[in-house]
């Protein structure tokens, strides 16, 4: 094999195709030059023909492990490879890993590059490729329970579930019949083994497309069975349904009859069930239904699923904490399965992309957050409605209130405000166990997952209909519904509850900074001046640090700038070397804020100040202003502040004339590390400064 003379080579020689943005950005990126394409894809070709040759002559141990070593360095040179090339790759890892009685070191190394050929959605898809799923079935159905004179403990069941989770998604939706006829007699009620395993079975093969055929069946099910580890991966399920199925599109069923079904085995059959279920209308509408892709009974049952999985002690939740309990009496032979994702990030993703306005909105809150912490329960948060004794009448009818509103006209964001509220007082630091660790991350989640749709929502590219997507109103609400009990656990002393507190914190300062900063600084005065109770402190600081995009950055909040140089002022006290804690805390936040901007005096050779700044600038205070007046009409556009808006000239000249104290500040921080590196012990024999907490 010939190598190419890199001397000879100029990177404007390279071609490569128009939408393979990145590898462009990469081409450019380099210092010196590289090798066009055609030569790469000659280099893949020839390595492509070695991989056959050893599969076809059975050298796995060897030439398959070298020449697939080859490809992986390839690889890592960022070239693009093409679709026809990626298709038959995968095709024939697929194929090896699936032969039974393969070595698992084969299986193992086949399934790592299926996964990496398939793992981007864009790149390849079911048009381009299908697979058969009963090879995977028909081994990890064989190999999960052996009898104990045949067990041998191998891997060969994790690495079937990780091909079959990746492989799914190129399993023709026309089996789906099949799936369920193979699948669901399986349940059995009376050992939880044979419930868990056709569980997994039903949920690793079915088609995520088309769900509509098996959905209804899988929520009668989970009502009757009382299992952890089934609500986990049911739970992990419909958290990739629901993300899904946003685009409606997705689940059309005219795609079906559109695919080619050219992959099928020996045994294989496709059953057509009633004709009568399968005829749908040209315009296909999507999966949607009460709430999200979800009826109201089953939205019902998931959100008390989700308030279960909390594991709050709640006086009448007895019943819901025996999950564990129960699947003590699964065998060990589950534990090989893949495991599903946390709860916690699966019952915060299904609520999310279960948003949308389907529902008639109720006028926002304009109640400011409380400027005290802790506050009194239930004054900011959302409060659950009590019903009438008409609806509590009328329910046995199945009678509705057709006049129902929800939080900003999103039935699954007013069940999130409705769970929040009834758990509020389970944020506090006095109240704290291990539910806390569960409720702060859940926020932290929701959060996550919000800005993550709004950000896929603000695309030209984003397939989800505009009557489905999110609103600012919407946004707005979800910060109020956790403001508070986000301020409420940022005092907690726990470190994964703080960490959790300020993920969120971060996230909300983003969306709505207004509505997080003015609350953070009213907290953060009072404790940096007085410096007395030392717990506060550290967790302001850190509340301050986890705020900061809001304050350093004027495309994120404008009016935010104002207040870095009064708060910088207030952290002068913090570097101290009678508390450490503190000192980390301090110098954390320094630096979070010198890697974004620079340091210096606005005011130098200035005109003189306007007669409004006459005045010092402090932190703002709690002004009293009028209510201003709501119309539902534009209600996606007008918005109540807790100050009174100034003009960007007024920002401008409040952020200018408070840079000139910066001068001072810089000289008195330069002073007090001095001090501290004055006051530290004096270096030891072997160079050690005191004991640990010094060296820090």
């Amino acid at each position: 094999m010939d190598i190419p003379d890199m001397s000879m080579l100029n990177i404007n020689e390279v071609q490569v195709p128009d939408d393979i943005a990145k590898f462009k950005a990469y081409a450019s990126s380099l210092p010196y030059a590289i090798e066009p394409c055609n030569k790469m894809i000659e280099l893949l070709d020839f390595i492509i023909l070695r991989i056959v040759q050893c599969v076809e002559a059975k050298d796995y141990d060897v030439g398959l492990y070298q020449w697939d070593s080859m490809l992986t360095y390839w690889w890592m040179l960022k070239y693009p490879i093409p679709k026809d090339r990626r298709v038959q790759l995968a095709k024939l890892y697929f194929l090896v890993s699936t032969i039974p009685g393969m070595p698992i070191n084969v299986v193992a190394t086949c399934a790592d590059a299926f996964c990496k050929l398939t793992k981007s959605k864009k790149k390849i898809t079911i048009e381009d490729m299908r697979l058969p799923w009963k090879p995977i079935y028909e081994i990890l159905q064989s190999d999960l329970f052996l009898k104990r004179r045949q067990f041998e403990y191998t891997q060969l069941s994790w690495c079937m579930g990780y091909i079959a989770s990746h492989a799914r998604r190129f399993f023709s939706p026309s089996a789906t019949e099949e799936m369920l006829q193979t699948f669901v007699p399986q349940l059995d009620g009376t050992q939880l083994n044979s419930i868990l395993a056709p569980q997994y079975y039903l949920l690793t093969f079915l088609p995520l497309t088309h769900p509509q055929l098996y959905l209804p069946m899988l929520f009668r099910i989970w009502e009757s069975v009382n299992s952890y580890m089934y609500d986990d991966r049911m739970l992990h399920f419909l958290s990739e349904l629901a993300e899904m199925h946003v685009d409606p599109s997705i689940s059309d069923p005219h795609k079906v009859a559109r695919l080619p079904d050219d992959e099928r085995v020996e045994g294989e059959s496709r059953p057509k069930w009633s004709e009568a279920e399968t005829k749908v209308s040209e315009n296909w509408p999507g999966l949607y239904k009460d709430v999200g892709i979800f009826s109201e009974n089953e939205w019902q049952f998931f959100m008390c699923k989700c308030l279960a999985s909390m594991e709050i002690p709640l006086a009448d939740a007895g019943s819901l904490t025996t999950g564990p309990n129960a699947d003590s009496q699964a065998s060990f032979e589950i534990g090989r399965l893949p495991n599903p994702n946390w709860r916690i990030t699966s019952l915060a993703r299904i609520i999310v992309y279960s948003m949308a306005p389907d529902g008639q909105p109720v006028p926002p809150s304009n109640a400011p957050t409380p400027l005290f912490s802790p506050f009194p329960s239930g004054v900011n948060t959302p409060q659950l409605r009590d019903n009438s004794l008409k609806e509590f009448l009328a329910a046995p009818l199945g009678k509705k209130d057709q006049g129902k509103a929800y939080l900003a006209g999103s039935k699954a964001l007013d069940s999130l405000a409705r769970l929040i509220a009834s758990t509020e007082s389970f944020f506090h630091p006095s109240n704290s166990g291990t539910w806390t660790n569960d409720l702060t991350a859940f926020i932290k989640y929701i959060v996550y997952d919000f800005n993550k749709r709004w950000h896929e929502e603000q695309r030209p590219d984003c397939k989800t209909p505009l009557h489905r997507r999110l609103t600012r109103t919407m946004k707005r609400e979800l910060v109020k519904s956790l403001r508070t009990v986000t301020l409420l656990a940022m005092f907690s002393q726990d470190s994964a509850t703080v960490g959790n507190i300020q993920s969120c914190l971060k996230s909300m300062s983003v969306m709505e900074p207004d509505l997080v900063l003015h609350p953070i600084l009213q907290r953060a005065v009072p404790s940096l001046e007085a410096l007395v109770e030392t717990q506060r402190t550290i967790a302001v600081i850190k509340a301050l640090g986890a705020v900061a995009p809001a304050i350093i950055s004027r495309n994120v909040y404008y009016p935010g700038a104002k207040h870095l140089v009064p708060i910088l002022q207030l952290l002068i006290p913090g570097i101290d070397l009678n508390d450490p804690n503190k000192t980390l805390c301090t110098a954390a936040f320094l630096v979070e804020i010198a890697q974004f901007i620079k340091f210096g005096d606005l005011t130098v050779n200035d005109e003189p100040r306007p007669t409004f700044l006459d005045a010092e600038p402090t932190l703002p205070v709690d002004n009293s202003v009028p209510l201003p007046s709501f119309s539902l009409d534009d209600m996606d556009d007008q918005y109540t502040d807790i100050e009174q808006r100034l003009t960007i000239e007024e920002e401008d000249a409040l952020l200018k004339d408070s840079t000139g104290n910066l001068p001072d500040w810089v000289a008195s921080l330069v002073r007090r590390v001095i001090q501290l590196f004055e006051n530290l012990p004096d270096e030891g024999p072997d160079g050690s400064t005191g004991g640990i907490t010094e060296s820090k």
